[in-house]
């Protein structure tokens, strides 16, 4: 049939309809999409949102992997406050006590913070997933730090920190009160940066990483909370998966150590130096925690098997250094005859 020209009530009409679909309908289910987001937010453990506050030029991501730790996160978090603007904490899943309770009702109101669970195979693997879900939660972060929730900071100056380094070192005193140790654990958060080594790991920065920076304000000493028990300080060991514990100098806790550096010889080649000089100084730590005391003592074929591997892992790797040394030094002699000629 033939159609009639539209009159002015239907094109009214249309127009109508058509803002109703194309305008009041996709911004009504925006504003419930957004709606149900909220609320979806508000119900989460996992997350504690201070109110919005203006992004700052530097802003770092405290990042944390922990068992059983309490009593140190509630003695020690706060005290990052100078330096940090995000919190990230993996807990392992082993842990039975109230470890994530203490991240998110810690004094630090006005931290975002996000705590999540995670099943631990080896402290690369751990530190690699929680780096994993700081950049996923927290992205704006510009930095990176890496700590332990036994670490006191006992002085930061977060102003040392720019954007011209991509890595910056700080000084940590051991526990034994007697050893320091540089480490670069706080960092640009770039892509390609990770862990490598199941046991000592270490930080691995991409190719493009520029020089370090040595953070000389800043001061960290490995501590305790006194009377606490953990695989720190109590000598007690259960052989059950579930409650392991030990404590770090312990010769079960050594023996677990060998079996992750074995794994990481197989991984990364006979000849990592890395690797050569934890293999053997853990088979002298696991032969000194075995024989337990200064003295003679007679020979076994357990001990026997702790020296020789010991002696053969660090032979071998003073081997490789002199070579290294060796070949530096050949290359610095030919260079410097080619000059000459």
């Amino acid at each position: 049939p033939k159609q009639r020209p539209p009159t002015m009530g239907r094109l009214v009409f249309g127009l109508r309809s058509a803002f109703v679909v194309f305008v009041v309908l996709p911004l009504s289910w925006e504003c419930w999409g957004a709606a149900a987001g909220a609320a979806a937010s508000s119900f989460s453990v996992q997350e504690a949102r201070p109110p919005n506050r203006q992004q700052p030029l530097i802003s770092i991501a405290l990042l944390l992997m922990v068992r059983d730790e309490e009593a140190n996160l509630r003695a020690n978090l706060h005290l990052w406050r100078p330096v940090m603007d995000f919190v990230v904490c993996g807990i392992d899943e082993r842990t039975t006590d109230r470890s994530a309770e203490a991240m998110l009702t810690s004094e630090l109101a006005d931290v975002r913070k996000f705590v999540f669970y995670f099943r631990f195979s080896d402290f690369s693997q751990g530190r690699n997933v929680v780096l994993k879900e700081a950049r996923r939660k927290f992205p704006e972060a510009t930095h990176v730090l890496f700590a332990d929730p036994d670490w006191v900071p006992e002085s930061l100056v977060k102003a040392e920190v720019d954007l011209k380094h991509r890595s910056f070192a700080f000084v940590v005193y051991d526990r034994n009160g007697l050893t320091t140790r540089n480490v670069a654990w706080l960092a640009e958060n770039v892509e390609g940066l990770f862990f490598k080594y199941r046991l000592h790991e270490v930080l691995v920065f991409p190719d493009v990483a520029g020089p370090t920076k040595i953070l000389r304000g800043w001061r960290v000493a490995e501590r305790e909370v006194p009377g606490r028990k953990t695989w720190h300080t109590d000598a007690h060991v259960v052989n059950d998966e579930k409650n392991e514990r030990g404590h770090s100098q312990s010769y079960e806790r050594y023996m677990k150590d060998l079996a992750l550096l074995e794994r990481d010889l197989e991984e990364f080649g006979p000849d990592d130096p890395h690797t050569l000089y934890y293999l053997g100084a853990t088979h002298f730590a696991a032969l000194e925690a075995m024989l337990g005391s200064i003295g003679e003592h007679n020979a076994t074929q357990q001990t026997e098997r702790h020296v020789s591997q010991g002696m053969h892992f660090l032979q071998r790797r003073a081997d490789l250094l002199l070579s290294s040394s060796s070949s530096s030094l050949s290359r610095s002699s030919s260079s410097v005859d080619e000059q000459t000629r």
